[in-house]
This record gives structure tokens, sequence and C-alpha cells, in this order.
């Protein structure tokens, strides 16, 4: 809080006063448990998160012999709740995490955010906040404020959103406070760009809505041999993600538990064709929107990642789906692949020149649309070389120049190679 008191020529004193309020609550009911046998642990339980954020700014005038204050101010106010169920199931054997997120309600205003500027005449006795009091009245340039209504989410999520926006036309039309950049544009989100009266809110109508739940799923693996119980048939790419086998096993209500040895199989051996003694990793994960009935076909968005190494050579391969079974003409996918030989790291001294010759390739190779082997593709090769002969000595002249200047201008004094540079530039009568 803070508190201004400004005196006046006509003897009577302005106050000024700011209040901030920041309120934040967690209920929760969890039950679960672990099992070290098997090392699994599965929670559930229902989540109610709320927080809000109040600022409040008063300008007074005091006028003790009327027992109150002729109050004018502004209310602004940040609030967001989204109470839920909740459900996570861990594997460690498998390595493999699943969770469910059930919105509790019929109807929910998730996020409010509102400027109201106000007068009112607040009596010395009455401690009620200023914005509630019966003589409050809000300021406003019309009589009637303007309202829109923005409906959106069903036709892609499943889910009835609603933005509610409501207040002067002037207010609603002002631009952002600031806008050059999505992080300067998020932190500045709560500051109001003008002080006309303004309200938004996001409104979830899940009673009317499709979509039950938001269910995840994250798988991890890793594999250091090239051993593997059956051959690779085909290219991994050949089939969208959620056509592989791993879309057939998710669909499994016990794919936490369940080893993805076929899967895994396929998608280190698409990796380990070229290379020796590999290394792998792999991330799989998949979120989807599970409808309340089973006669809504469900949406679903994946992505698997798989990367493979040896002692120079890097592949990696990368696989991304979005499924709407709804409305089918949206799915999209997309696969690239990578192949790339890299040097090793190589160790000098500083005050010595890169004699090696280093030579750096790859390839990446995308597909993307309706399918990634018979629509949209693109190829990228890459050569990236390093060697002395091939530095002409004009270039080399100019960059030791440029290096030479900039340690001479922050005073660091003259290295080793500058100091080489100008004895030589000096013999041959040439300035550096």
């Amino acid at each position: 809080d803070s508190f201004v008191r400004v005196p006046s020529a006509m003897g009577l004193a302005y106050t000024w006063t700011s209040y901030h309020t920041v309120f934040v609550s967690l209920k929760s009911k969890i039950e679960g448990g672990f099992s070290m046998s098997s090392l699994s642990a599965k929670l559930e339980g229902a989540l109610k998160p709320v927080v809000v954020s109040k600022m409040s700014t008063r300008l007074m005038a005091e006028t003790p012999f009327t027992r109150s204050y002729p109050t004018t101010g502004v209310d602004r106010q940040w609030a967001a709740a989204l109470p839920g169920r909740i459900a996570i199931e861990g594997d460690m054997k498998t390595g493999k995490i699943q969770t469910t997120w059930e919105t509790l309600g019929d109807k929910l205003r998730i996020v409010k955010h509102s400027v109201v500027p106000f007068t009112t005449i607040h009596k010395y006795t009455d401690f009620t906040p200023a914005i509630l009091l019966s003589e409050t009245k809000r300021i406003s340039y019309v009589e009637e404020p303007k309202e829109n209504k923005i409906p959106f989410g069903d036709k892609h999520l499943g889910m009835n959103f609603v933005f509610v926006e409501r207040g002067e036309s002037l207010a609603l039309a002002q631009p952002s406070v600031y806008s050059k950049d999505w992080f300067g544009t998020l932190f500045f989100a709560a500051s109001p760009s003008t002080l006309r009266q303004r309200e938004w809110s996001l409104y979830l109508d899940n009673a009317s809505s499709e979509t039950k739940a938001i269910k995840t799923i994250i798988s991890i693996s890793s594999k250091s041999d090239s051993k593997f119980e059956t051959p690779l048939s085909g290219h991994l790419h050949a089939k969208s993600l959620f056509d592989t086998v791993y879309g057939e096993q998710i669909m499994n209500k016990q794919y936490v538990r369940q080893q993805d040895s076929q899967w895994e199989s396929q998608k280190f051996q698409h990796i380990f064709q070229t290379l020796t003694n590999p290394t792998g990793y792999s991330l799989d994960f998949t979120a989807e929107l599970v409808p309340k009935s089973s006669s809504i076909k469900a949406r679903r968005i994946g992505s698997s990642i798989v990367y493979g190494m040896d002692g120079k050579s890097h592949r990696g391969s990368l696989m991304v789906e979005r499924r709407d079974e709804v409305e089918g003409q949206n799915n999209f996918v997309l696969c690239a692949e990578v192949d790339a030989q890299f040097p090793d790291n190589l160790v000098f001294k500083r005050k010595e020149l890169i004699k090696d010759e280093t030579e750096r390739r790859s390839t990446i190779k995308i597909g993307f649309g309706k399918s990634c082997t018979d629509d949209r593709k693109i190829t990228v090769a890459t050569t990236w070389t390093r060697s002395e002969e091939d530095i002409s000595p004009s270039l080399r002249n100019q960059w030791e120049k440029t290096q030479c200047q900039k340690q001479e201008t922050l005073g660091r004094g003259m290295s080793d190679e500058c100091i080489a540079a100008r004895r030589l530039s000096s013999i041959l009568n040439k300035a550096v």
C-alpha cells in the first residue's frame, strides 16, 4: 500500500492512496501411492486453483466538516480459476507417464480482467472498499457500454470457449501497452492501455462441449546396441505416426505398464542403419482430447523424436501428426530425417593456429502435408569445411587487422599474434 497527502492553496488537502492485493489459493484432495516392487506410482484427486490480483487507486479531497471524502479512482482486477480433476500414472521400468485433466463445472469463467473508473462519497466511519459502496458510480462516456462475444474452440478442440469483452468502444479499440516483441507483450499484458471502462472474460461452456478431458502420454527410452529381434520392414516414415504400431499401443488402457519393444525396435533400427557402436535416445509425446461419448471421434496430436550417434556420425528422426477424425481435412503430418557427419572436437592452444583440416556434412529431408512420402518434400544439404589453404592472404590480413584494432581500442595490450603481425608488416613496409 502507498499513501501520499498533498496540501493545496485553499486549505484542503488531497490524498492519493493505492492498494495492491494478491490472493492465491489451492485446494486439493489427492489420493494415490507408490509401489517399490514395480517402481510405479498413481495419483488421483481434485484441484481448485484460484489467483486474484487487485489494484485500487483513489484520489480524495479531505473535507472534515462534511464527515466524508469526495473520491474518484480506478479499480483494476485480474482473476483466474480452473477447478478440475487430475490423474497421474507413471512407471519407471517402461519410462512412461500419463496425465489426465478433467474440468469440473458446467460453465466456468476461467480468466477475468477489468478496468473500472469510479466516483463516490466515502464516509469517515465506513471502511467498505469504495468500489463496493452503493453510492459508487462508474465513470463512462456512454450510457450503454458495448459488448462483443467471440465463440471459438468448438471446431478444432471440441471445447466451447467464449471471449466476452464489454466496455467503451474507444477503450476496446486501444492497442496494447507494448507490442514490439512477445516477451514485452506478455510482461505488460496486465497494464491497461487506457483508464476507460473495460472488462473482458474467458468462459468455458463445459456442459455443451464435446471434449470431456485432456490426456497426455510421455514415453522415454534409450538403446546402446544394434541387436534387434525383428528386422525393419519398409521405411519408418512410410506411415503416419498414428498409423504405426505406436498409434495402436496408445489406445490400450494398460499402455503405461507395457513395453514398446516393437515400436522401439522400428525406431532405433531406422536410426542405427549406418552407425557403428551406436547410442540412441527417444522421446514420444501425445496429447488427446477425450470425447464425452464413444460416438464422437477423438482429436490427437503426437510427436516422436529419435536421435542416434557414434564417433562422428549423427542421425535423427522426427515424426509429428495432428489427427482430427471429426474434421478429416484438417489432418497434418510432418516428418524430418537428419544425417550428419561431424569431426572430433579439436583441442588447441590459444597461441597456435588450427592446422587441421575439418569438414562437416549434413543432409536434412523434410516431408509434410497429408503424407510424409507423397506430398510436399524439402531436402537441404550443407557442407562446412575449414582449411588454412583456402583462406586468401588478403582475407587473413584483414581479419588479423580487425582483431588487433579491437585489442588496442579496449586497452588490453598486444597479443603475441598482433606483435608478430606488426613486425611482419613493418618488414614488408605495410601498415596493419
